[in-house]
């Protein structure tokens, strides 16, 4: 027992070694919504117009007294029959299942995988060429210490299908998360990383987060994260599906190698410069490197040769935020200044024998695509409490964007200038009611530095107020009103010296009302109503004159019942209906009706 802490700081710095020096690969793995909630399976099914959409979301763990498992996917399948039946289907699935030994270890069963089914009648030639599949299965071990800190690792096979081509090979999977506290200082490191050998391919990923903080004994804190993301995936790149009918051979003609590293690490720092005013600063430093080339290694003869060429791209993006806030009693006040600065270079490397007259030729197309941009913001906002139950807010900022590129043939060059304001008052009647109203202003304006597109210089501006009413129950009901107005003009600097420059206008009015009821200790009902109209049309500032082009009403209705009546699962049945109607301007100038559909 006592040498615990010994063997717990040399696994700690191990590991963190290992976040600071190891070469990060990625793969194809399952991308599951962040809106699964744990220990719940949502089944929808809904259709609007033409097209059916279908979903299955879960995510359920369980355990007993040896064994413990999750099971987490997300299924989605839509169908369109606009133009031909066309049908794709996604699927996410992660089951990561231990079983419990005597000790420190775990035994580990981990399978995961992504499928997608693209199905367009008519328009594809060759059945199942758009169908994708990345699978993995593996078994190992687990080692999870008393302090909760874990390493593992799984050996398996995996499977993968790219353009009716299936290969398949040895796989391993790792995965490391460690907290413990050095000279006061919390660290926290966590990750996971895949490799597989699919000959002729090789796919792999990995991720890693580091996140660092401490508090101090005046009040104040420091924290850096870091994280690290990376990927090398080889893709076969698809031959015309006539050209594989008519000459016949495999449906790719070449191998494209692709690799992207992200870095990003972001220190923070707030201390407390008096009882009611504390100081903040954070910057943030992040890289981007992605290249990809063309190879034929370990392939067939194939119909052409590999391009001779590296593409490569480099971002790199640095800023830093200085803010303060004053929170005296009955009043609190936050302003900051943002600067950030983003510059990206595009580069073209020959591999092979290449044309040096193509070479110059790929490399200034790709050097047109490099930038450098800059942003300055200062925001500020403040809360008023006039009284136990009236608040008043308000909040304003403005930036200018600077974006410039070294390329002659770029010619998008541009300024743009932000203004916004808003100003909300809330009230609280009683426990039970409150009201609270928001006005909002919003300005851009664009200004293109060169000539060529300086016609699209341009002001937008755009106002909106939302007054909303709460009243709630508690353990009964709850129910939200609220409305909204906006209008969103856009008007060009220009305009009136050309014919095909116009200005436009959007305006929209918003009803949205939801109920929450409580019926029984096991029953509830949800309900969710929407009224929108919306307008649109051709619009000048200086005459403020509008001719409207387009108008529609959108109408939604849901509501859900729910239930818990098993004990530690959710049933819950409902069902949605919308309508939206629009009318468009005809040649006599008056609004016609132009489509109505309904969904349920």
């Amino acid at each position: 027992m006592k040498k615990r802490p010994a063997c717990r700081r040399l696994f700690f710095a191990l590991v963190t070694i290992a976040f600071a020096t190891h070469t990060i690969v990625h793969c194809q793995v399952p991308d599951l919504p962040d809106s699964l909630y744990r220990q719940h399976i949502v089944a929808r099914s809904e259709r609007f117009a033409s097209t059916h959409t279908t979903s299955l979301a879960a995510d359920y763990f369980a355990e007993s007294l040896r064994a413990r498992g999750s099971v987490r996917t997300y299924i989605l399948s839509t169908t369109s029959l606009v133009e031909g039946a066309t049908t794709k289907d996604q699927i996410d699935a992660v089951v990561d299942l231990e079983y419990l030994v005597p000790g420190t270890m775990r035994l580990m069963l981990l399978t995961e995988g992504t499928l997608t089914n693209d199905v367009r009648n008519n328009l594809t030639t060759i059945p199942g060429i758009n169908n994708t599949a990345a699978t993995f299965a593996g078994v190992g071990l687990r080692f999870v210490s008393d302090e909760g800190n874990r390493a593992g690792i799984a050996f398996g096979g995996a499977y993968n299908r790219q353009l009716n081509v299936e290969d398949a090979g040895l796989a391993v999977y790792g995965e490391v998360a460690a907290e413990s506290e050095m000279a006061d200082y919390r660290v926290r490191v966590d990750g996971t990383g895949r490799w597989q050998n699919l000959s002729p391919r090789q796919i792999g990923n990995a991720t890693a987060r580091m996140h660092i903080d401490r508090e101090y004994d005046e009040g104040g804190y420091l924290s850096i994260d870091a994280t690290l993301d990376a990927t090398t995936t080889d893709l076969y790149l698809k031959r015309s599906d006539l050209d594989v009918i008519q000459f016949g051979g495999p449906s790719f003609d070449a191998l494209q190698s692709r690799a992207e590293t992200r870095v990003r690490v972001s220190p923070q720092l707030r201390y407390p410069v008096a009882d009611d005013m504390t100081f903040e600063l954070s910057a943030t430093v992040a890289t981007v490197a992605v290249g990809q080339q063309e190879s034929q290694d370990g392939l067939p003869p194939l119909p052409r040769d590999p391009i001779p060429f590296y593409f490569g791209r480099s971002d790199l993006e640095m800023g830093a935020i200085v803010g303060a806030r004053y929170n005296p009693d009955g009043f609190l006040f936050d302003a900051r200044m943002e600067y950030l600065v983003r510059e990206q270079r595009n580069i073209v490397d020959p591999v092979g024998d290449a044309n040096d007259a193509e070479l110059r030729r790929r490399r200034e197309t790709s050097a047109a695509n490099d930038f450098v941009s800059s942003q300055v913001l200062i925001t500020s906002s403040s809360e008023i409490y006039l009284s136990r139950r009236d608040t008043v807010g308000a909040q304003a900022s403005a930036s200018i964007y600077r974006y410039d590129t070294p390329s002659r043939t770029n010619n998008f060059d541009r300024d743009e200038q932000v203004i916004q304001a808003q100003l909300r008052y809330a009230r609280g009647f009683s426990p039970y009611l409150g009201f609270s109203i928001a006005g909002q202003i919003y300005l851009t304006h664009i200004v293109y530095l060169l000539g060529e597109n300086s016609n699209d210089n341009n002001w937008n501006r755009v106002f909106r107020v939302v007054p909303a009413v709460r009243f709630e129950l508690p353990d009964l009901l709850l129910n939200r009103f609220e409305a909204e107005v906006l209008a969103n003009y856009t008007d060009y600097d220009f305009e009136g010296r050309t014919q095909n420059i116009r200005g436009r206008s959007y305006r929209e009015i918003r009803l949205r009302d939801s109920l929450d009821l409580i019926v029984t200790r096991t029953l509830g009902f949800n309900a969710r109503g929407e009224l929108r109209i919306s307008e649109r049309g051709s619009f000048s500032w200086d005459l403020f004159a509008e001719s409207l082009i387009e108008r529609t009403r959108t109408e939604g209705l849901e509501a859900e019942a729910v239930t818990t009546v098993l004990d530690g699962l959710l049933f819950g049945a409902g069902g949605r209906l919308a309508r939206a109607k629009s009318f468009r301007r005809a040649t006599s100038g008056v609004l016609e009706p132009f489509s109505d559909i309904t969904s349920v």
